[in-house]
C-alpha cells in the first residue's frame, strides 16, 4: 500500500513504484523494502510545471505518486532520499499515513491515549510548528467543567462543560454545558450551548448552533453531514451553511497596536 524507493549510494532515487504488488528489496535484506512516506520537499515551479504537463495527459492516472514522480525519475530529474531515524534509538520512529480521514482521526486521538506512540513533551525530539501567540485556555462559569483524557490548546475557551477523549485546537470556544466526546476541533471553532457531540470532526472556524446533537444519530447525521466507514462524522463550514472561505483566527483578532508611517 506504499510507494517502494530505490536508492543509490548517494541516496538519489532511481526507481519509484506505487503500490507494487512485488516490492523490490533492499539491498542486503530482502524482507525489507524502502518506502516512501509521502512527504515531499519540492520547488513550487518545477511542481506547477509537472502538474500543467500532467494534467494535459490524457494517458496520466493523475496521480502524485504514480505518474508525477516515476515521470520525473524517467526524465533524469534528481530526487533526493532522507532517511527517516529515530533520534533517540535504534527503535522504528514515529510516522502515520493519514491519507484517509479515519486514519487523520486516529493519529489524533492516539496522542491522547495512555501511551502514545508519540510523546509531545519529548524535549530530545521536539515539534517544530507555527505557534501563534495567544492567551491561556480558561475554564469560566459558575459551575465546574470536567475534563478527561482531553487535549486543549491555546486561546480555548470552555464554560460549563464536559469534554472526553477530545482535542480542541488553538482558539476554540465551548459554550455552556456542552458534552463532546471523541471531538477533534480544529482552530477557530465555536460549539454553542447545550450541544452534544460524538466521534465528531470539525472543520476550522465552523460555527455550531446551540442545541446540536451529531454523533448520536447515524441516519440524521448522514442527511447534512459526512460519516466515515469507522462511523466518525465529518462537519465542515459549507455543511453548517457558513460558506467555504477560511480564514485563520489569529488573522481576525484586533492588533494590540496600530503603526501609522507617513512621508516626510
Amino acid at each position: 500500500q506504499l510507494g517502494v524507493v530505490e536508492i543509490d549510494e548517494s541516496n538519489r532515487i532511481v526507481d519509484f513504484q506505487e503500490k507494487p504488488s512485488n516490492p523490490k528489496p533492499i539491498d542486503g535484506d530482502e524482507s525489507k523494502a524502502l518506502v516512501s512516506m509521502g512527504i515531499y520537499v519540492i520547488s513550487q515551479d518545477y511542481l506547477a510545471e509537472r502538474l500543467r504537463a500532467d494534467a494535459n495527459d490524457d494517458a496520466s492516472s493523475h496521480d502524485f505518486g504514480r505518474d508525477i514522480i516515476p515521470h520525473g525519475i524517467n526524465r533524469g530529474d534528481h530526487f533526493q532520499c532522507h532517511e527517516f531515524h529515530n533520534p533517540e534509538d535504534d527503535q522504528p520512529p514515529y510516522w502515520r499515513d493519514v491519507g484517509t480521514i479515519d486514519a487523520y482521526y486516529s493519529a489524533n486521538m492516539e496522542l491522547i491515549s495512555e501511551n502514545p506512540p508519540l510523546n509531545l513533551f519529548n524535549p530530545s525530539w521536539s515539534t517544530i510548528t507555527y505557534q501563534p501567540q495567544l492567551p491561556p485556555t480558561i475554564f469560566v462559569g459558575g459551575g465546574h467543567s470536567r475534563v478527561e483524557a482531553s487535549m486543549i490548546g491555546g486561546g480555548c475557551v470552555v464554560s460549563n462543560s464536559t469534554l472526553t477523549r477530545s482535542l480542541l485546537f488553538s482558539s476554540v470556544h465551548v459554550e455552556e454545558n456542552c458534552e463532546l466526546e471523541g471531538v477533534l476541533a480544529l482552530p477557530g471553532s465555536s460549539i454553542g450551548a447545550e450541544c452534544r457531540l460524538r466521534n465528531v470532526i470539525l472543520d476550522n472556524r465552523c460555527e455550531v448552533p446551540s442545541g446540536t446533537c451529531i454523533g448520536y444519530d447515524p441516519i440524521a447525521d448522514n442527511a447534512d453531514y459526512h460519516i466515515t466507514d469507522n462511523g466518525v462524522t465529518v462537519v465542515s463550514r459549507s455543511m453548517l451553511g457558513q460558506g467555504e472561505s477560511y480564514m485563520p483566527a489569529i488573522q481576525l483578532q484586533p492588533a494590540p497596536y496600530e503603526t501609522e508611517i507617513k512621508d516626510d
